[in-house]
């Protein structure tokens, strides 16, 4: 039967190896490998192969991906180091022989003829794609894989910073003169990140900067306080008199207005009183009010910081 362009052929070697990994065994893809080789006409021969016919170009597996029907094996082919041109006629799939080490082709393709050229003002890139049809036989890439990466495989901004993103600078940069295509809106001065979580919803802003303590925030406990001395004063005796005293001569001298029981010889009730209570109107009460505790001012409760720059990607 003769051979298809386009078409991919499992080697001897390629089969032998599938059937391993079909029983669990490890298939590390390793290299594709493209030659300008006239391939054998038959898939008798091809089969046979264990190398390229006439092997140009060797490059590093960028990815494998696999579903329920194919394996997506693909490498970009490059002639960045290319130092003569030809013609890309054939390409082989390699993997690794974990029993001797050895790289062995699995798989070979005759591929539309295609001219490579060599290095220079022309720079070739392009990406090969192996669609291989290996049941539940699992490929994995070369753990030294230093090949380039696809540009669908690649980073993109999307990736990186999806809507609802934030960017973080300590520079003036703008993340939507930055990054073309993306719209970005500041986050307002003075803003601290909190983790989001059950009591702290994700986009909301809590909190303050500055808090104004209220009176419903200052510790139950009361304050005493003392009059000044211009409370001092006295209160009239239940008695109606004010003084009881020996004085015959009703004073000699003192208030006129006072009344005395008197006796004695113009020496005022000489040392003898009579003490009582007050009277009634004397009970009483004072008010009053103590200093201020303070200003009023409004109290800083920002923890120590660094000031960034930060950015929430809208759209």
């Amino acid at each position: 039967m003769a051979i298809e362009t386009g078409k991919y052929y499992l080697t001897t070697a390629g089969n032998k190896l599938i059937r391993e990994a079909l029983e669990g065994k490890a298939l590390t893809v390793t290299t594709m490998k493209f030659g300008d080789g006239a391939l054998p006409t038959t898939v008798e021969d091809v089969t046979t192969l264990t190398s390229l016919v006439e092997e140009k170009q060797s490059f590093r597996i960028n990815s494998v991906e696999s579903d329920d029907v194919y394996t997506r094996v693909k490498s970009v082919a490059t002639n960045e180091t290319l130092e003569s041109g030809y013609y890309i006629r054939e390409c082989g799939l390699f993997c690794l022989d974990t029993t001797t080490g050895n790289e062995v082709m699995i798989a070979v393709e005759k591929t539309e003829e295609q001219y490579m050229p060599a290095k220079g003002s022309t720079r070739i890139s392009f990406v090969q794609t192996m669609m291989l049809t290996l049941g539940n036989a699992e490929l994995t890439l070369s753990v030294d894989n230093d090949a380039y990466l696809l540009k669908e495989d690649a980073l993109t901004i999307d990736k990186v910073y999806p809507v609802g993103s934030v960017y973080l600078t300590l520079g003036t940069q703008d993340p939507n003169s930055l990054f073309g295509g993306t719209t970005w809106e500041r986050v307002a001065g003075g803003t601290a990140l909190l983790s989001a979580g059950d009591d702290y919803s994700a986009g909301s802003v809590y909190g303050a900067n500055r808090k104004k303590i209220e009176r419903k925030n200052l510790p139950a406990e009361s304050l005493g306080f003392i009059t000044a001395s211009a409370g001092n004063h006295t209160h009239r005796s239940v008695d109606f008199l004010d003084e009881i005293g020996f004085d015959v001569t009703n004073g000699g001298g003192g208030d006129p207005e006072k009344l005395r029981l008197a006796m004695g010889d113009n020496s005022p009730w000489n040392g003898i009183r009579r003490a009582d209570n007050t009277s009634t109107a004397g009970s009483h009460t004072h008010s009053g009010r103590t200093e201020n505790l303070g200003s009023g001012e409004a109290m800083d409760v920002m923890q120590a910081s660094l000031a960034i720059n930060v950015w929430k990607r809208t759209a």
